[in-house]
């Protein structure tokens, strides 16, 4: 008889322990120690015991969940949300606004310290820009759909799950999209390809909301008749995201094609220091005005002592940095995965007088494109505002090329420290770091990290 191979795995102790809650990690997520094992536990805080249960243990730490509060911090807040604990939208809702955000930023630096070891670092941000409200926020939202016997369910993942939380109001929303949100659920229960339909995705652009429905097949007559008339009562601009034959000499091959069913999509766009940048509801968006604003702004401080020569825009998007810094007078090439945003950029720029000195350029940064006609240019500034993967294989090609500036944003800090890694391995100097509270109540933080060689 055969035998295979099975590697041992540490077991994990299901008994509850009594732990004391002395901080929060860069998650937000309560640590204390027991027995000289570290515990990183979801849903407490600073001052609190409880009973937490081990659900996978490491060599000196492991994360547990709650089990029982036992003695709970006066600061801890409740009652601000119905859908408090089983949503997944605001995990750090019981904490105060100002202490989600310190722990952040300080976890962000004892990491990056952690991973720049060694190396130079300056440890304080250079700006630790706190969100102005942690309500009315969200100008883009996806919302999950769940079949399940029968019954359909439209709203956010529940907390560590699958589930769906039906969620009819949300504070989190911009007010337009607070005001669409209960209308969802009764549209989608109506629609006859309710079944093919994957996510709901909602888009407060500065000209009109739009509204996109994922679907996995091509939708009836009858759903396009419901979206119109939604649409049409909310002034909306709603569009579809089916599969569609690539072309009809292989009609068994399909494309994924985003299809205005009603509204302009001209009225969908963004607005940027005056200038107006077309978007799709699809295209990706920082979700936050405020704090884009002063993202933007720190990127352009960060890069007003370079020569206003070639700069390359990586993961540029429909153009969130291109334009504000083309008319700083850079000469901006931009590249990104998405040919749906790299129309639209293009489009703008040719709209706004910028051809001359903006260009767009479809190319999939996670592989090699060194090769690539607008990599080959030269330019000795380069912005990256990469998704939460990082961006492994651009900085390799910024190191290379020995770009001289380098301002890199990241909605992930781990891959921000690894990227950060190899870009002072490569003799560049971590020169500032920011911080933006892009999400409040959540994990996630907006960082600008600027390199200089």
């Amino acid at each position: 008889m055969v035998e295979f191979y099975h590697e041992k795995r540490r077991p994990v102790r299901q008994r509850a322990t009594r732990m004391a809650v002395t901080a929060l990690d860069l998650e937000g997520r309560g640590v204390g120690r027991v027995d000289g094992r570290i515990h990183f536990v979801e849903g407490l805080m600073p001052g609190e015991e409880a009973m937490v249960e081990p659900l996978r243990e490491e060599s000196a730490h492991s994360l547990a969940r709650l089990q029982r509060l036992l003695t709970e911090s006066p600061e801890r807040r409740r009652g601000l949300c119905p859908h408090e604990g089983r949503c997944g939208g605001c995990p750090l809702l019981h904490l105060p606004p100002a202490m989600a955000f310190a722990a952040k930023v300080e976890g962000v630096a004892r990491l990056l310290g952690k991973s720049l070891r060694g190396l130079e670092f300056p440890g304080a941000p250079k700006e630790a820009v706190a969100a102005p409200s942690e309500t009315g926020y969200r100008r883009a939202c996806r919302l999950s759909l769940r079949n399940d016997h029968g019954k359909t369910l439209l709203g956010m993942r529940c907390l560590r799950s699958h589930d769906v939380e039906r969620v009819t109001s949300c504070a989190v929303l911009t007010p337009r999209l607070g005001e669409l949100l209960p209308h969802l659920y009764p549209l989608v229960q109506s629609l006859p390809s309710r079944k093919s339909v994957g996510h709901v995705e909602m888009l407060d652009s500065d000209g009109k909301v739009g509204l996109l429905l994922r679907l996995t097949a091509r939708p009836q007559e009858r759903d396009l008749e419901l979206l119109r008339e939604l649409g049409g009562r909310h002034d909306l601009v709603v569009s579809t995201l089916a599969p569609r034959p690539s072309h009809e000499q292989a009609p068994m091959v399909s494309e994924l094609r985003e299809d205005v069913v009603c509204g302009n999509g001209a009225d969908l766009f963004l607005e940027c220091e005056g200038m107006r940048i077309p978007c799709r509801t699809s295209s990706f968006v920082q979700v936050n005005r405020d704090m884009n604003a002063r993202l933007i702004a720190a990127v352009k401080a960060a890069l007003e002592g370079e020569e206003r020569g070639s700069l390359l825009d990586l993961y540029c998007g429909v153009g969130n940095f291109s334009f504000p810094l083309a008319r700083m007078g850079f000469s901006v090439a931009g590249a990104d995965i998405s040919a749906a945003m790299i129309h639209d950029a293009q489009e703008a720029a040719r709209a706004q007088g910028l051809a001359d000195r903006l260009s767009f350029h479809e190319a999939d940064l996670s592989r090699e494109f060194a090769p690539e006609p607008f990599a080959r240019r030269g330019g000795e500034v380069a912005v990256l505002d990469p998704g939460r993967e990082g961006a492994m294989q651009a900085v390799a090609f910024l190191a290379r090329r020995k770009v001289r500036t380098i301002a890199m944003v990241s909605c992930n800090p781990r891959a921000a420290a690894r990227d950060a890694r190899t870009l002072l391995d490569a003799g560049y100097a971590l020169r500032e770091w920011s911080a933006f509270d892009m999400f409040p109540r959540t994990a996630h933080l907006e960082l600008l990290l600027v390199f200089a060689k």
